[in-house]
């Protein structure tokens, strides 16, 4: 009895259709986790809390998404924020669990938290994952509750969202004035400056005015989520470009928010000249996340004075200009690329397909990124 020969392009076959059948199986999975915890912009006009929350707001507030994983980094990122005058005000804190909401409120008494609770979203998670999609849906039916609420209630114009992966060493709001934006309906970070990069959307931080037509343009992205595996901020990209629902969007100058795609260029040496606003939002856990912060000088919490228990923290007291970022080294051109090789591969050729022919960009970040990308990642 003879057996076929195997060639080594039958193991490369075999190697490929085992990856596509166990993204598929992920792919499967996060969207049945999705569906069985699904969730409706209309169920949050249910919060009594959330509401006297809102109508507390004279301006637009910074919403900030967190549960107890990432309770750490988010108790440094108010201990940032406490540099500048009045940016806590407007941060409201919208905690998935009692123990964050209780830490923040024992902490920082001034800000103004929320507890709504996803026994879901209690547990650490991470990106590809079902309570990572989870996370994306209510964020994007969070935003269509608040540009609805908003545009009905008339208190503010709208809001922000944002991450507290992220190091000011100025005000946020003092630096991107909504005034200088005045026919954009929402404003959004990039991933880049240059070629598709600096076409697409990080989604770490973005501006929505209150709005119906902004309302319908996140309730696309939850429905989106709940058919599609995908991300949240390529969804963004692809709306925009399509002026969804009449929507104008603007963008954050990629100079003064970074994320960490960011390289630091070989003529800038002094630390002062970094750029503003840095994100480190490349997909390591939270408490990785913190530790490279402090690592470059951005720890403005005193690290013996957390807890595995709610507890009041401490922050820092040194100024914002000593020492934050003064390890420009961490930025450098020369350090190793973070992205994943096979995203990095991809990106490029696509990259220097477009640059060939740039009349397919459009449909490279409308029909190709936004439902393909995802699936390089898993």
């Amino acid at each position: 009895m003879q057996f076929p020969r195997l060639y080594f392009s039958h193991f490369v076959l075999l190697f490929i259709c085992y990856q596509i059948g166990r993204k598929l199986a992920c792919s499967n999975d996060a969207l049945n986790f999705l569906k069985e915890n699904a969730i409706e912009s209309t169920e949050f006009e249910k919060s009594n809390e959330l509401r006297l929350a809102l109508y507390s707001f004279s301006e637009p507030p910074a919403i900030l998404l967190l549960n107890k994983h990432a309770l750490n980094i988010t108790l440094n990122f108010l201990c940032n924020l406490q540099h500048f005058s009045g940016a806590l005000d407007r941060v409201l804190v919208f905690a998935f669990d009692a123990h964050s909401h209780e830490a923040v409120k024992m902490s920082f008494p001034k800000v103004k938290s929320v507890h709504y609770d996803v026994p879901a979203l209690h547990q650490r998670f991470s990106a590809t994952d079902g309570r990572y999609q989870l996370f994306q849906l209510l964020r994007a039916r969070l935003c269509a509750f608040l540009a609805r609420h908003f545009a009905k209630t008339r208190t503010v114009p709208g809001f922000w969202m944002i991450q507290s992966d992220t190091i000011w060493r100025t005000d946020f709001f003092n630096v991107f004035k909504l005034d200088s934006f005045p026919d954009e309906d929402m404003i959004f970070d990039s991933e880049g400056d240059v070629g598709l990069l600096g076409k697409m959307i990080a989604g770490g931080y973005f501006y929505s005015k209150s709005s119906i037509k902004n309302a319908e343009f996140f309730e696309e992205i939850g429905d989106t989520l709940m058919d599609y595996y995908v991300t949240d901020n390529n969804l963004m990209g692809k709306l925009c470009l399509e002026e969804f629902a009449g929507v104008v969007c603007g963008r954050l100058p990629y100079s003064k928010i970074v994320n960490w795609r960011w390289r630091r260029p070989e003529t800038l040496s002094n630390p002062i000249d970094l750029p503003l606003f840095v994100q480190f939002d490349g997909g390591a856990g939270a408490e990785s996340k913190f530790q490279v912060m402090a690592r470059v000088g951005a720890d403005f919490i005193a690290f013996d004075s957390l807890s595995e228990k709610p507890t009041r923290v401490q922050c820092n007291t040194k100024a914002i200009s000593d020492g934050v970022l003064v390890n420009a080294d961490f930025f450098s051109a020369a350090s190793a690329d973070k992205a994943n090789p096979v995203i990095r591969f991809f990106h490029q050729s696509a990259e220097l397909v477009c640059s060939v022919f740039p009349s397919l960009e459009y449909f490279a970040l409308t029909k190709v990124f936004p439902f393909w990308a995802y699936y390089l990642v898993v």
